[in-house]
């Protein structure tokens, strides 16, 4: 397993037993299923098979559901592809009819109130651009700045224009009772612009029944302005770079990935980074340089994930390129400045993440061979993971759903310890030294690491409440049983 998690996305060549199986054995942890396209009973076919399938292997992976979110479209147009030339004008109004180069449809009904002259709404992931130079009642005249040849239902976006679109479309609504329904590990949520459009997936989320971490995807520059309150209210962040690179200027997109992968990090969520990891691997059997470039910097970065979409949805090599991901991953991971990521330069925001940056800095001057977190909602296990720290990081809980979430975590190796649950009174009342290494043993034989082994084993006392970091011990783990 890499330090650096995989993310794949499934899709017409990859929902198979078998490719789902050979692409865990590459690398992938975690399968992504995309809500945008597809049918809900394929949905609820792949998340079956993904779970099938691993548990044939012996394995936990985890599943996280992408909802589409208030994507605005233009509608049918005809012929198909229509040019649009720069220099012409186009008529953009929220009607069903038949388009054509003069007159575009558009899914959003409030298009004509939201525009203004001089805003930029951008066509096909940014390949055709207009400037609204008129509104007239609900028709937006549009000067065409790059031309183009647009087809029917391509995403419209509109970068400069404040958009009284709600966050979760009834799409979405059914979307998340599937993901509920199925277990879903996490939820990917699209077009977020504010805590508040987490907070009411959040609710959405608990009124279903389930328990999926909340996965903020950043693609609108509204969402980058408002960042640190996103992450704040999320479990965790998507550098969605598609739509980003179109509600932004191209050139602000890596710098925006770096302020966003470091606010991840000083709040100690996960981040994953999306979108043309591995584009040319749709074709092609191996990657380009700057492809290779980009997922090592992206881990150099801070990235806990990577994450593949076309390229093992819809492409030629899928398993392929979750074995080049995994290469460079490690590569990456290994060249990590460690100095660097235990004295960041944010100070601890509390006294739980104090003490988990106490057990790295235990782990790096003793030489320690793992770091051994016994937890309930996995927050200790994400605040050590924040550090990089050089040993293994094996997160002990009997939580089956906080095992699965711990797999976006850099670093974590989730480690299913059902001896952990209803513990709280023997620990109160029997030798906690004893305990904590008998803990600590199996946590390292259920990751494989055997012979004696020096570790810092860290929690939160009593036991079963999460969210309290308040326990360290260093201890040396044999291989007889107490």
């Amino acid at each position: 397993m890499t330090q650096t998690k995989i993310v794949a996305t499934l899709g017409p060549v990859s929902e198979s037993p078998a490719v789902i199986r050979a692409l865990i054995e590459a690398g992938a942890d975690i399968f992504r299923i995309n809500f945008s396209h597809g049918s809900a009973e394929a949905h609820r076919r792949m998340a079956k098979t993904v779970r099938a399938v691993a548990a044939e292997m012996g394995r936990e992976v985890a599943l996280l559901g992408d909802i589409a979110g208030p994507r605005i479209r233009c509608g049918d147009i005809a012929p198909e592809p229509t040019p649009l030339e720069t220099g012409s004008v186009v008529i953009l109004t929220p009607d069903d009819f038949i388009g054509s180069s003069a007159l575009i449809p558009i899914s959003y009904e409030r298009l004509h109130e939201d525009v203004k002259v001089g805003d930029t709404i951008a066509c096909d992931d940014g390949r055709i651009r207009l400037t609204v130079e008129a509104v007239e009642e609900r028709k937006v005249i549009c000067r065409v700045v790059e031309g183009g040849l647009l087809a029917s239902r391509k995403g419209v976006n509109l970068p400069d224009s404040a958009l009284q679109i709600g966050a979760i479309t009834p799409a979405d609504e059914r979307s998340i009772a599937l993901a509920a329904s199925e277990h879903f590990d996490f939820l990917g949520l699209s077009f977020v612009g504010s805590a508040a459009d987490v907070l009411l997936a959040r609710d959405l989320v608990r009124q279903c029944g389930g328990q999926m971490a909340l996965i903020a995807k950043i693609e609108r520059r509204r969402a980058v302005e408002h960042l640190n309150e996103i992450v704040e209210a999320s479990d965790g962040v998507m550098v969605a770079r598609g739509d980003l690179g179109v509600e932004l200027p191209i050139e602000q997109v890596p710098l925006v990935q770096k302020q966003i992968l470091r606010a991840c990090n000083e709040h100690a969520k996960p981040a994953i980074t999306a979108t043309q990891m591995l584009e040319s691997m749709i074709q092609n059997q191996r990657p380009t340089r700057a492809e290779v470039t980009d997922i090592a910097n992206a881990i150099l970065d801070g990235t806990d994930a990577v994450m593949l979409s076309g390229e093992t949805a819809v492409g030629r090599y899928p398993v392929e390129a979750v074995r080049a991901m995994d290469r460079v991953a490690r590569a990456a991971d290994q060249a990590l400045d460690r100095r660097r990521w235990l004295h960041p330069e944010s100070p601890m925001r509390d006294n739980d993440s104090a003490v988990a940056h106490a057990a790295v800095e235990l782990a790096h001057h003793l030489k320690l061979d793992a770091i051994v977190c016994l937890t309930e909602g996995g927050s200790t296990p994400r605040r050590i993971a924040r550090h990089r720290p050089t040993c293994p990081i094996l997160a002990g809980s009997a939580n089956v759903g906080t095992l699965r979430r711990l797999m976006l975590c850099w670093g974590v190796e989730p480690v299913d310890l059902p001896e952990l649950a209803g513990k709280t009174s023997a620990v109160q009342s029997g030798n906690m030294e004893l305990w904590v290494g008998h803990m600590a043993r199996l946590c390292l034989r259920a990751a494989g690491i055997t012979g004696p082994r020096r570790v810092v084993v860290v929690a939160g006392l009593p036991l079963g409440e999460p969210g309290i970091t308040n326990f360290v011990h260093v201890a040396v783990i044999g291989e007889e049983s107490p």
